[in-house]
C-alpha cells in the first residue's frame, strides 16, 4: 500500500503514514498510479543576459566612460548572479536576477547610443564652428 498524500509506502496495519503522518483511510491505493509530485526537477530556464551584458559594457564604456562602465558591470553583476542561482535551482530569484540583468544591459545599451548621438553633434558644431571660423578670417 502507499501513501495518496506523499507516496510512500505504508505498512499493512498503519493507520498513519509513517512519513508524513496523513491518515490512513479507505482511499489507500495498492500501487501507485503515477510518480510524486516531488522532488521535481528544475527544468525552466530562465535567460541569459551575460554576454550581451559583457559586450554592452566593454561597447558602452568606450563611448560613455565610467558611466556606462557602471551600468555594464551591474549589467554582468545581475546576469552572473542569476547563472548561479539558476545553477542552485532557485528560479524565482535568478528570474528577478536576470530581469534586473535585462534592465542594466538596456540603460546600458540606451547610454551608449546617447553617447554616439552626443558625440556626433558635437562634431557637427566643432565643424561648423572650423568653418565659419575659416570663413571670417578669409
Amino acid at each position: 500500500m502507499f501513501c495518496i498524500k506523499c507516496g510512500s509506502a505504508l505498512p499493512e496495519s498503519a493507520s498513519f503514514c509513517p512519513n508524513c503522518a496523513a491518515p490512513v483511510n479507505a482511499q489507500i491505493r495498492q500501487q501507485p498510479q503515477q510518480q510524486p509530485a516531488w522532488p521535481r526537477p528544475q527544468t525552466e530556464k530562465v535567460t541569459d543576459w551575460l554576454i550581451p551584458s559583457i559586450i554592452a559594457a566593454v561597447v558602452s564604456f568606450m563611448s560613455c566612460g565610467i558611466l556606462g562602465g557602471i551600468s555594464g558591470g551591474a549589467a554582468i553583476y545581475f546576469a552572473s548572479q542569476a547563472n548561479s542561482l539558476m545553477s542552485k535551482g532557485d528560479i524565482e530569484n535568478a528570474r528577478k536576477n536576470a530581469d534586473h540583468a535585462k534592465f542594466m544591459f538596456w540603460l546600458t545599451v540606451g547610454l551608449w547610443l546617447f553617447g554616439i548621438i552626443l558625440a556626433v553633434i558635437i562634431y557637427v558644431l566643432y565643424f561648423f564652428i572650423l568653418v565659419l571660423n575659416a570663413v571670417t578670417t578669409a
